[in-house]
């Protein structure tokens, strides 16, 4: 249990705050490259900064104060020029550092101009995603991770704004037991609602599901998953999470040997090693959240895309009806699942209530950490994934739970054995029904796909206490 202070100390991301102030130590995604393509403006709002991205005609980008330093006119509506962005008001013109360059009204030998700067930070393109750096010069490299990087794959990209604070999302990634009950028999309960299964068995997987005869949906009720054991360890990135399952041997099963990674301090890596969540502050009770996908190509698809060219997708996020009553239908999938569990918890989730136990020991752990790294930043030090020599930072490889199933070549992981049978078109997992690759795949097979995601009168934490 936490004091409301330390509850404070991990979850506030203001300017000056300890957990703000580590938090600008590392680049953050904001926008996905394609985005850009048409839309030379973006709104982001970033450890509680309200800013704006945009690309001038140059192809340069810029992330400015959201206000014009004239009459405080929002510069989502700026004009791109060669060399920034113009306000449309009175025609001030800034470039990438926030140096004002114009005032066309002002007299022509005026030196007005080099008297105004707006707050600015860098932004760089890596991985197909923009990313930006809040912190102190000089910046750090952004870590070059193996899926941002590595060669031979197709990536894609879902985006999501999620209506909680940021750490009860990273809390769940230290969590592996909820994936054996909100994602196995909660999931299936969710299926048993909307009509697609008979019965969801019983909660341990000794009663099995009950499927309808016929019944012709998109994804399966998923198999039971029982945990022996589950624990936590530290590694050079951050967390390894530990899952032994019943029905393995503790010596074979990966999931316990092996672990799939969470990265400090705000990414998680999935079960198969090629995709990352990322959870990026905006502010105290509001997560810009990143799907990120490097996937082996089906047939078909585009390999190794130019950035300008991955897609980016919107993944909505699960309510409730008019009533207050959770829709069954936005609820067939993890994403679904998630969001509910997240936001249910409050907009900032009153930690100094809760009562952990045995299972809790990986939240706790990323706690004391957060604790740790917050504390090297107040005493002058660099946190950790600090990464500043571009020799060790052309690729990064961590350990992932089926990395025995692959080779390591150069930039490149290749599978030891050809898959057999049809890739599986569509997963429950993550975001993936509505990956616009996952879709278009599954209509080429005539797969049932999911059907239009229903909207919310609500979102869930609108009606939660927290």
């Amino acid at each position: 249990m936490l004091t409301q202070e330390q509850n404070d100390r991990l979850t506030l991301v203001d300017p000056g705050t300890p957990m703000g102030e580590l938090m600008r130590r590392y680049w953050q995604p904001i926008a996905g490259v394609s985005e850009m393509n048409d839309k030379p403006t973006k709104a982001i709002r970033l450890l509680c900064e309200d800013l704006v991205l945009y690309k001038d005609e140059s192809g340069n980008y810029g992330l400015i104060d959201a206000s014009c330093a004239h009459r405080r006119v929002n510069m989502l509506w700026g004009i791109p020029e060669e060399n920034g962005l113009r306000c449309s008001y009175h025609g001030w013109l800034y470039d990438e550092t926030g140096q004002c360059l114009e005032m066309p009204a002002e007299p022509a030998d005026s030196t007005f101009p080099t008297r105004v700067q707006l707050k600015a930070y860098p932004v760089q393109a890596l991985g197909g995603l923009l990313w930006a750096y809040l912190g102190p010069q000089p910046a750090p490299l952004i870590p070059h991770y193996y899926p941002f990087v590595e060669e031979g794959r197709v990536r894609s990209i879902g985006w999501t704004h999620v209506t909680c604070n940021w750490l009860q999302i990273m809390e769940n990634s230290l969590d592996p037991i909820h994936a054996e009950f909100l994602h196995g028999y909660f999931s299936k309960y969710v299926l048993q609602r909307m009509g697609v299964i008979e019965h969801r068995g019983d909660i341990y997987g000794k009663k099995p599901v009950i499927e309808k005869p016929g019944m012709e949906f998109w994804r399966k009720p998923g198999r039971s998953m029982r945990h022996i054991s589950a624990s936590t360890s530290r590694f050079e990135h951050g967390v390894l999470k530990h899952r032994w399952l019943e029905g393995e041997t503790k010596e074979e099963s990966i999931g316990w040997n092996i672990g799939h990674p969470i990265l400090f301090p705000n990414l998680e890596s999935g079960t198969g090693g090629h995709d990352f969540q990322i959870r990026v502050p905006m502010d105290n009770e509001n997560t810009y959240y990143v799907y990120y996908y490097a996937n082996l190509p089906r047939e078909g698809e585009p390999v190794d895309q130019a950035q300008e060219d991955i897609p980016v997708y919107h993944v909505p996020i699960a309510g409730v009806d008019g009533e207050g009553q959770p829709i069954w239908e936005q609820l067939d999938n993890n994403s679904g699942q998630d969001h509910f569990a997240w936001t249910s918890q409050g907009p900032r989730t009153r930690r100094w209530l809760e009562r952990l136990g045995q299972s809790d020991v990986g939240i706790i752990l990323f706690r004391r950490m957060l604790m740790e790294q917050m504390k090297i930043v107040e005493d002058g030090g660099e946190p950790m994934n600090t990464f500043r020599d571009p020799a060790t930072n052309e690729i990064v490889w961590i350990p992932y739970d089926r990395m025995g199933d692959e080779v390591i070549e150069g930039m490149r992981s290749i599978p030891k054995e050809e898959s057999k049978g049809e890739h599986e078109p569509l997963g429950a997992g993550s975001s993936g029904k509505f990956n616009p690759f996952n879709v278009a795949y599954a209509q080429k097979l005539g797969k049932p796909i999911p059907p239009p995601f229903p909207e919310s009168a609500k979102t869930a934490v609108e009606v939660s206490p927290g």
